[in-house]
């Protein structure tokens, strides 16, 4: 599965046959890491969508036969554009923009939780280990590696060091 602006591919494995599952409207350099749910066979893609929609966070459903259905979209708060998402223990999609962290149910996108009034770098892939979640920030001076509690949704601990909002291979926490 591989993603760009506006243009989103499954490629299959076993001979290359390609199929776009998304076609918007315009095109463009880029790409994000797709995030999946084997539990529930969804895919989670975070990018922009079309020159309407914008940036989108879309959930699809996909079957061994190849098929990928679009079950869901989110926009607004909390769905920043280049990074990707991170899926909780129980299923749960974490996403951020500048300003604030969302919890999205995966069975229809709806928002769970939201924790705003962040300092989250640009561009950041959060990752979950262990019962928290980990993000960049660019503040304080220096940078620093943001944690929170998954239970509470509250920040746990700050560690110096980061690239925060910098432009890197080092999208997100787990890279």
């Amino acid at each position: 599965i591989v993603a760009g602006p506006a243009h989103y591919y499954a490629f299959d494995l076993l001979n290359g046959t390609q199929n776009e599952f998304h076609a918007g409207n315009i095109s463009g350099g880029g790409g994000v890491t797709v995030a999946a749910d084997p539990t529930l066979n969804q895919l989670y893609v975070l990018e922009t969508y079309d020159s309407t929609i914008g940036t989108a966070l879309t959930a699809y459903s996909y079957a061994n036969n190849g098929s990928i259905t679009e079950i869901w979209q989110q926009t607004g708060t909390g769905i920043g554009n280049g990074g990707s998402v991170a899926i909780g223990p129980g299923g749960e999609i974490y996403a951020v923009d500048n300003s604030t962290i969302v919890e999205l149910d995966p069975t229809n996108g709806s928002v769970i939780r939201s924790l705003g009034g962040q300092s989250i770098a640009n561009a950041v892939t959060p990752a979950i280990s262990d019962g928290f979640l980990w993000i960049f920030s660019p503040d304080p001076t220096p940078n620093a590696t943001l944690i929170y509690d998954l239970a509470t949704l509250t920040p746990h601990l700050s560690l110096p060091g980061t690239r925060g909002s910098l432009n890197s291979a080092f999208d997100g926490p787990g890279a």
